[in-house]
């Protein structure tokens, strides 16, 4: 009998074979006795009151796959039962198995120090009850755990990549298994960028989600072009869709727009982020549609502001008569610029597009414009502040820091100025202002009379305004 181009006995052969490479394969390194004493004296310091450790053994967590052997199973005793947990180093890399339990059931999964934990999901009170009192960060990609992994997988991305999507393609045989397999992927922290290119578009639930989230951290063109993909894709879940608009708002690439301009006729969408997303890519033909979009938007809405913010940073002027029937105030000094939390949002959105619209700034230099706001009534004795205001026209992020220490020009003489403790934002998006209330002149402006100011920070020149101080 013959099985297509092979004899039986060679189909025997053959089987034996492949059954014995798989059984001579070596079994995967476990932690060595150095990095299982260390393991278990960071937990023991993090045990709560009461517990005891009584055993331990190599073993992979349950409902777990793994190639990696290094994870260590450790039992014990607490005042109201036992538990259990396993400690693996940061960078092992293991999918999950599906189980039927919410975005919320993985919250069992931390990271201490320099090890990822792993609880039982069936006893979430173990968990919780560990984690109370112990300082927890995030291994997850899309919660705060990027950098961390960028750096305990510095220089193996491709081999992190290449383990996520054997384990995958060996282990998962059904949709569930692979949505189920790749959100354990990130909320393990591991950058398997192709695996997610691919779930992005292919994949359906959290996975899926959280596949697309992830992408953003990665930015370039491929990850774009999947994004703008997934945009356009009607039976993709809204969900997937409105992940992948907010995605885009950083990393869209120039041939994005077209899917972004689309977007904005898609009652489906958020069609605000759509709009911060096109600001990025300075993107002025969109204009036209989202002034239409913040007219047709109820002034009551909380998303209107945000498409008169979109309008500034395009510079469409044509909004100017729109915005000013929004507006209470054209006189815009460091007095305006501090009552932000006194004025309506969109009232103070509306103000602050026209002063980006029709202010004299200084000269565009370096990515950025500069705008130097006066008090109303600058007085000789009494504190006189001064406003910056820093405009991103860059095609990249900016430190806002770099703009707020300075010099001032006093009637041509130079005075050293900067922000002193800093404890605000320092990333200044592409489109973006940031005002800054934080210059006091008063010691350099004694007298009563006119005084010429302008500031310069060796990237930028602002505007040159009067001082009128009086007696």
């Amino acid at each position: 009998m013959r099985f297509g181009k092979f004899s039986l006995p060679m189909a025997i052969i053959l089987f034996l074979a492949i059954a014995l490479a798989i059984l001579a394969r070596p079994a995967p390194a476990a932690m060595t006795e150095a990095e299982k004493a260390a393991a278990l004296s960071e937990i023991k310091a993090a045990l709560p009151d009461g517990w005891e450790i009584v055993a331990t053994k190599d073993a992979i967590p349950d409902r777990w796959r793994s190639y990696d052997g290094r994870s260590l199973l450790i039992e014990g005793k607490k005042p109201d039962g036992t538990f259990r947990l396993w400690a693996v180093p940061g960078d092992w890399i293991g999918i999950r198995e599906p189980e039927k339990v919410l975005r919320d059931g993985w919250w069992f999964l931390g990271r201490h120090k320099d090890l990822k934990l792993i609880f039982d999901p069936n006893n979430r009170p173990t968990a919780l009850a560990f984690w109370k009192n112990t300082p927890r960060d995030k291994s997850s990609l899309v919660n705060s755990g990027w950098r961390w992994s960028q750096k305990t997988f510095q220089g193996r991305f491709d081999e992190a990549d290449r383990t996520a999507q054997k384990l995958i393609d060996e282990f998962c045989k059904t949709e569930e298994d692979r949505d189920i397999a790749v959100l354990s992927l990130v909320l393990m922290g591991v950058p398997a960028k192709n695996v997610y290119l691919k779930h992005a578009l292919e994949g359906n639930g959290l996975g899926r989600d959280d596949a697309i989230s992830a992408l953003s951290l990665f930015g370039g063109k491929e990850a774009a072009a999947v994004l703008c993909k997934v945009l356009q894709d009607r039976n993709a879940s809204e969900h997937a869709r409105d992940v992948a608009v907010t995605c885009l708002e950083y990393t869209a690439e120039p041939e994005s727009a077209p899917a972004l301009l689309e977007a904005l006729d898609d009652k489906g969408l958020r069609r605000w982020d759509v709009a911060r997303a096109l600001v990025r890519l300075r993107c002025t033909e969109a204009a036209p549609k989202i002034l239409k979009l913040m007219q047709e938007e109820e002034d009551t809405s909380p998303w209107k502001a945000s498409y008169v913010s979109s309008l500034a940073s395009l510079g469409h002027k044509e909004a100017i008569p729109a915005l000013r029937k929004l507006a209470k105030t054209e006189k815009f000094t460091t007095e305006w610029a501090m009552g932000e939390e006194k004025r309506p949002e969109l009232e103070y959105a509306a103000e602050g597009a026209l002063m980006r619209l029709t202010s004299l700034w200084g000269e565009p230099a370096r990515g950025v414009r500069l705008l130097l706001l006066p008090p109303e009534k600058p007085q000789v004795g009494k504190e006189i502040m001064l406003t910056v205001v820093v405009e991103n026209v860059s095609d990249k992020e900016l430190n806002i820091l770099d703009y707020l220490t300075g010099t001032l020009i006093i009637d041509g003489q130079p005075h050293d100025v900067g922000p002193g403790i800093w404890d605000g934002p320092v990333d200044l998006d592409i489109g973006a202002a940031w005002v800054y209330v934080g210059f006091d002149v008063s010691k350099w402006v004694p007298k009563p009379g006119k005084y010429q100011l302008r500031y310069e920070t060796g990237k930028g020149v602002s505007n040159t305004i009067t001082l009128d101080v009086r007696p």
